[in-house]
């Protein structure tokens, strides 16, 4: 048999979507409750198919409701927390009422947004793929392993163990880490070699230590 065959339920859904901003469809499996829901729906996302939306999710799962309504989330249960979010968009008054506001559509996928924070935002590279681009920063890492940092203060430091710790920053990034930890995850350098490290990486503006924050403006 091809195509869908209409159900007296296709007009109900229809009906309650009128009266309602979110509906359930429940029901054994394989009876057929996507393919009836999919005849409702404007837009739709597949959790069970689409594991970068379910990443996503994790980060906000209101980002799952951008698309046009009505919008079809297929086996919701892979991200229950989505129902916290049905509610609608932020409001102001929301915002008064301490409600924490939710992340914008970017209009990108979860690979795009991806690759656009390893580019970040370096002139040069404008405009270049994103492979051209990676090869371009790994041998801009190079140069401050091999160069750049022995040109800081003409003291000559181990290229691998300066990559090193590089990485063990960057698995660091916006985290308390102390020199201990940093000495550890880069497995051949002690802790005041590290702070020497540390500190020529930000003569030349390579790492910059963000201050606590405090209440006192």
């Amino acid at each position: 048999m091809g195509g869908y065959q209409p159900r007296v339920v296709d007009a109900e859904m229809r009906q309650a979507l009128q009266r309602s901003g979110a509906l359930l469809v429940q029901g054994p499996r394989a009876c057929g409750k996507t393919e009836t829901a999919l005849q409702c729906a404007a837009s739709n996302v597949r959790l069970d198919r689409d594991s970068a939306s379910r990443q996503l999710a994790t980060i906000d799962p209101g980002l799952l409701l951008d698309g046009e309504a009505p919008r079809f989330l297929d086996e919701w249960q892979l991200v229950p927390e989505v129902w916290n979010a049905v509610r609608g968009e932020v409001s102001f008054a929301s915002l008064i009422e301490g409600q924490a506001p939710r992340a914008a559509d970017a209009e990108v996928s979860f690979a795009t947004l991806t690759e656009r924070i390893v580019l970040g935002g370096w002139p040069g590279f404008a405009g270049l793929p994103f492979e051209a681009v990676s090869a371009n920063l790994a041998d801009y890492l190079d140069t401050v392993a091999t160069a750049d940092l022995q040109a800081a203060d003409e003291v000559k430091r181990d290229p691998l163990r300066v990559s090193r710790l590089i990485s063990a920053l960057a698995r660091s990034t916006a985290s308390e880490v102390s020199l201990a930890t940093l000495a550890k995850d880069e497995a051949s350098t002690a802790v005041e070699t590290v702070r020497s490290y540390l500190s020529a990486l930000e003569r030349i503006f390579v790492t910059e230590d963000q201050p606590a924050w405090s209440t006192h403006l």
